[in-house]
């Protein structure tokens, strides 16, 4: 006859298994934290990729200008800083600026998360000096120049959007339209 056995895990199995699993989790955390914030960039990334392609594509179709600026507001090109949102718009009269009548606001983009800076590059790859990306009926930017996208862990995490002379919206890796290593502020 055989005698009453207990199965199942004892205090000291249990113990044992959840320290092994609080020593994994706290190594895989990190690498886990550094994947979401990646993820987060590309997905910044690709909606300003393709909000500039929207805006070549209508003004193709539209046949006239249509313009990308920083907007606070989602009515008019009132910052210098595109992290707090930015608009497209049908530009009637082709001067940069969301000034109503007949132009038609086109897309709108909500802040960037704190921390996080979308600017110009420097001189030479800054879209001309002017802070708005206009593309005419034929799908052409009025200057080249790249966006670069920051967060809190510096130019090391950066993305680049750079648009050039024909119009064609790519992402070079770790640099600027003209060869130039990424830095944020």
């Amino acid at each position: 006859m055989q005698g009453n056995r207990e199965y199942g895990f004892g205090i000291i199995e249990l113990v044992v298994t959840l320290a092994v699993v609080g020593i994994l989790a706290t190594i895989a955390a990190p690498s886990l934290m550094t994947m979401i914030r990646d993820n987060r960039m590309t997905a910044y990334t690709n909606q300003l990729t393709a909000t500039l392609m929207r805006a070549r594509s209508e003004a193709i179709s539209r046949r006239g200008s249509v313009t990308v600026c920083p907007s606070s507001n989602g009515t008019a090109c009132n910052t210098t800083q595109a992290e707090l949102g930015w608009i497209s718009f049908w530009d009637v009269d082709a001067d940069g600026v969301a000034d109503g009548g007949a132009e038609v606001i086109l897309e709108t983009s909500a802040a960037l998360p704190a921390g996080s800076t979308l600017r110009t590059a420097a001189a030479g790859d800054n879209f001309g000096g002017g802070n708005f990306i206009r593309f005419n009926s034929r799908g052409l930017p009025n200057a080249a120049g790249t966006l670069k996208l920051c967060d809190a862990r510096g130019a090391a995490s950066a993305r680049a959007v750079a648009v050039n002379l024909v119009g064609n919206i790519i992402r070079p890796l770790g640099q600027t339209l003209t060869g130039v290593a990424l830095t944020c502020p």
